[in-house]
């Protein structure tokens, strides 16, 4: 059995994770894809990425990717979500609306791509 102080920990922890991504969409503005409706997640435990539709809560796709995908970046038009594989050497771009892999970005010999972002031009830009 789980002690009260225990349960009150995780329940500050919860607490203080959804007040950090009302904080987070209030700050963006709600742009791009949230607006859009699609929340992309990338999953580490399994190396797929899942496409959520919030409206309605119902993961639409549950796509593979490369090994212990860490990040996500959607491009500014909101098409495509940009996915980097941590422990890989791989970005893989996916069609939000289909949740289907549009084609693999390899960086080798450079692992763990870091911190993608997009520029206007929806081309993405990555860092290790």
């Amino acid at each position: 059995m789980e002690r009260p102080e225990d349960m009150r920990q995780r329940s500050r922890r919860a607490l203080w994770l959804r007040a950090t991504l009302v904080a987070t969409f209030a700050l963006t503005g709600l742009s791009g894809p949230v607006r859009a409706g699609t929340l992309v997640v990338g999953n580490k435990g399994d190396d797929t990425a899942s496409f959520i539709d919030l409206p309605t809560g119902t993961k639409r796709a549950r796509t593979p990717t490369a090994k212990a995908p860490h990040e996500v970046a959607v491009s500014p038009n909101g098409r495509l979500a940009a996915v980097a594989a941590y422990g890989w050497t791989t970005v893989d771009p996916f069609d939000v609306a289909t949740g289907r892999q549009v084609h693999r970005i390899d960086l080798a010999p450079h692992a763990g791509p870091h911190g993608i972002v997009w520029l206007r031009d929806n081309r993405p830009r990555y860092r290790r």
